[in-house]
Order: structure tokens, then sequence, then C-alpha cells
């Protein structure tokens, strides 16, 4: 699942033009899917193995690797979504177990550049829409009031 993962967000980076606006969109929300099944069952499998018995340090390190990796792919793809809460918090989960991770402080990073970026392109746009707004209901007033001048006339 992990693989497929990858493979998904490797598809989501490529742009098929102006044909397919969604795709890129869903195969983050399927990434998201995997990495959360295997989160799941890695969880399950050692609660499972403690209560048998039969759980190792191995498979205990073996398995909160899965779970690193798991939590990095899915927060790479909550950012492609746009879900920076989800993504931070994927984050903060592998800073808590490993604060000198490498890879996760770069992936803050990116996020909050990211996060920061829409936030700007947010204002914008609606500072934009705010104009147009502004500039539709002045003209509308301005026709109003040529218009019930014209029915004063008759």
């Amino acid at each position: 699942l992990l693989n497929l993962s990858r493979c998904l967000l490797h598809l989501a980076e490529i742009d098929f033009g102006d044909t397919v606006q969604n795709r890129p969109y869903e195969y983050r929300k399927a990434t998201v899917l995997a990495c959360s099944m295997v989160l799941t069952v890695s969880s399950f499998q050692i609660r499972e193995e403690e209560e048998v018995g039969t759980i190792t340090t191995s498979t205990t390190d073996q398995t909160a690797k899965l779970k690193e990796t798991a939590l990095l792919l899915r927060s790479k793809a909550q950012s492609g979504r746009s879900k920076w809460k989800h993504a931070i918090a994927d984050i903060q989960h592998i800073l808590k177990q490993n604060p000198c991770h490498v890879e996760a402080k770069r992936i803050l990073q990116q996020i909050q550049h990211q996060r920061t970026k829409q936030k700007k392109t947010d204002k914008k746009l609606s500072k934009a829409i705010c104009k147009l707004v502004n500039q539709a209901a002045t003209a509308s007033t301005n026709n109003d009031d040529d218009s019930s001048s014209a029915n004063y006339r008759f």
C-alpha cells in the first residue's frame, strides 16, 4: 500500500492539462486513504502481537518505520489537497516520536510555505472579488437611478 501511495503521489504531480482537472485531487485522496489503512493495520498488528505475546523489538521497529512512512506520505497528500491542519498534525506526530527527523522538518517547512502562499493568494482574490462586487453594485445603482428618472418623465 505504501508503494501504491508513492505512485499515486507521483501521478498527482503530473500535469494532465485541462482535460482531467479532478484527477490529481483524487490521487491524493486515495493516497490519504491508503496511508490511513496502513496506520490502522499496523496498530492492529502490534496490539494482536502484544496479546499473544509474540511481539519482538524488530517487529516494533519495523512497524514504527511503516507508520513513519505512512504519516510522511499522508502529510504530503494532505498538503497537496490544501488540508493544512491534517498535514501538520501528521508531521507533528512524527516529530513527537523523533524530534530530529530531517525529512519531517523539511516537509513541515514546505507545508508552512505553501500555507502562507495560499493565504496571500486567497487575500488577493478576496480583494479582487470585493472590488468587482462594489463596481457591480455601483453600476446597478446608477442604472436604477436612470430608469427611475425615466419613469417620471412620462
